[in-house]
């Protein structure tokens, strides 16, 4: 099953290591998305590192302060 995580206005960011166990448990695929400038960014990678990147960045970039994140679990 996927897990998928709501980080609202105001609440902390994931440290790295809770970021690595989410992926740990689905790692066949990221994504994330947040509105920038009033208009919605999705944003995608297969790569932990750059996945971490992308989430950092969505934190300080999205306009109301939520970013829903999503890690693939793939089933057959």
């Amino acid at each position: 099953m996927c897990v998928i995580i709501h980080n609202r206005k105001g609440s902390r960011n994931l440290t790295e290591e809770e970021f690595r166990k989410a992926w740990m448990s689905n790692s066949d695929g990221f994504g994330l998305m947040y509105v920038k400038n009033s208009i919605v960014e999705v944003k995608k990678s297969l790569s932990l590192e750059e996945s971490y990147e992308i989430y950092l960045a969505a934190m300080s970039e999205a306009d109301d302060g939520n970013v829903v994140s999503h890690f693939r679990f793939k089933t057959h």
